[in-house]
């Protein structure tokens, strides 16, 4: 039971819910009733679980020297020494593998294509690009808009261009505020500021933009409306972002964004309401 426990962590299938991102398009499409669509965004959604903890395998193996200085990740499994190389190293591959051939057989080759493009850039970011922390950033954040992309494909849909923007810069704000964090609670970080000043500021400008981009898909982006009933929606969107500056500036609050969303009760209570306005809007035509 023990070791078993060691790998569901190693697994982190706490971060699966990055993986609800499948079910966007199909949501902001009107598409729930249709029964098929959400079978196969379900199954996309398992596949995409996988992939991610395959992901999260191969990442422990590259991260291990700078989980050992990190004040939290150094009690990782493989960090640890709970779990050997070989292990972890087979959970990798074998969980990828599964998730390519379900996604083969059972959905579409063009799933099977952007699974593997998803691992293979987080691949590159472990190996190298997660020490340039502009690349770094940048390609977690196209992780999560190859989540929405695939939710699009499998349902036969073409994605709004202003949906990938809003998706890509949410994504970003989140990675920077992770990647401050990260830095400030490595047993490496030195005095200089420099490096804290440069995120702050990063963050605030991304900050800017996502609530800039999100009103202008609104009002531009929503064509299948002929009103602008998700107007409602932009007050909790500013919320939410200004939640989550103020708790950046507590520190370690903000270890991981994912488990920050759970955990604190007004940014949860901020998301939910976002999305109940979201569908009521999207699926109650006669409420607004």
């Amino acid at each position: 039971m023990i070791y078993l426990s060691t790998v569901l962590i190693t697994l982190r299938p706490w971060q699966w819910i990055k993986n609800g991102l499948l079910f966007v398009p199909l949501v902001f499409a009107l598409r729930l009733g249709e029964i098929s669509e959400v079978y196969v965004v379900c199954i996309s959604f398992g596949i995409f679980c996988l992939a991610s903890s395959a992901v999260y395998c191969a990442n422990d193996l590259f991260d291990a020297k700078t989980d050992l200085n990190d004040v939290v990740n150094k009690d990782r499994p493989f960090a640890s020494g709970a779990l050997g190389m070989l292990p972890v190293a087979g959970l990798s591959i074998v969980l990828l593998g599964v998730s390519v051939t379900i996604s083969y057989i059972y959905v579409s080759p063009v799933l099977t294509a952007i699974v593997a493009t998803y691992y293979v850039i987080n691949l590159l970011y472990s190996a190298y690009l997660k020490t340039l922390i502009q690349w770094g950033v940048i390609i977690v954040s196209l992780g999560f808009v190859l989540r929405v992309y695939a939710g699009a494909v499998v349902i036969d849909l073409e994605l709004s261009s202003w949906l990938i923007l809003v998706t890509f810069f949410t994504a970003l704000f989140i990675s920077l505020i992770k990647r401050k964090n990260k830095y400030l609670n490595s047993s490496n970080v030195t005095e200089d500021s420099g490096i804290v000043d440069y995120l702050d500021a990063s963050i605030n400008i991304t900050a800017g933009l996502v609530i800039i981009i999100y009103c202008l898909w609104v009002i531009l982006g929503q064509q299948i409306f002929n009103d602008q009933r998700m107007l409602i929606s932009i007050p909790f969107v500013i919320c939410g972002i200004l939640r989550f500056i103020m708790l950046m500036r507590e520190g370690n609050s903000m270890r991981d964004p994912t488990i920050l969303l759970i955990k604190d009760t007004p940014l949860l209570l901020t998301f939910i309401a976002w999305f109940m306005v979201c569908f009521v809007a999207l699926y109650f035509e006669k409420v607004f």
